[in-house]
């Protein structure tokens, strides 16, 4: 708060039982304490093992997609992917939202080595979709998607995911945080 009454902290995943030490000082000093889940894919699973889980309805998608779709990671160097992937989204949002300043610094992520893209191609060429995914050294984030809406019929985003997966895996990250999990 302004007044400087209040403070907030955020514990993130660390794969253990229990609480941290930190967390367990805090709430000794009379800390409240929110609890929300997150959701992990386990990246040590093998590819095999981890389709299992998912729904039928998904596998269909993504078999079809991989057979649909030319699919592509964008290498550092290919920067004419990245301003091609930056126009399909201001064409599928209909508007520019957000600075070309935030793109670059994505761009940059991706050069450093923090980041990367998967994208995709139809069979003329025409890149139709992709999502950015930023990393630490653990654990992976889906940060961006833009997707043709002409084409949301077809299995777009599913693709996207499962190529990030195997990207992924090859990087050597142990998980990828797939978001929050609410419960009721």
């Amino acid at each position: 708060s302004s007044g400087g009454n209040y403070w907030e902290s955020v514990e993130s995943f660390t794969d253990r039982v229990g609480i941290s030490e930190w967390q367990n000082q805090v709430l000794l000093a009379g800390a409240e304490s929110a609890l929300s889940y997150e959701s992990y894919i386990d990246l040590s699973l093998n590819l095999d093992r981890l389709r299992q889980y998912f729904r039928r309805s998904y596998k269909s998608l993504i078999n079809s997609g991989l057979r649909h779709w030319e699919i592509h990671i964008m290498e550092a160097s290919q920067e004419g992917e990245w301003e091609e992937y930056r126009e399909l989204h201001h064409k599928v949002s209909g508007r520019i939202t957000r600075s070309r300043e935030t793109w670059e610094l994505q761009l940059q992520s991706i050069k450093e080595g923090h980041a990367f893209l998967v994208y995709l191609r139809q069979s003329d060429g025409r890149m139709v979709g992709g999502g950015y995914f930023t990393t630490t050294q653990n654990e992976a984030r889906y940060s961006v998607g833009v997707y043709d809406g002409s084409l949301v019929p077809k299995p777009l985003g599913h693709v996207v995911q499962i190529r990030a997966i195997e990207e992924m895996k090859e990087r050597g990250l142990a998980w990828y945080k797939i978001g929050s999990r609410p419960y009721s």
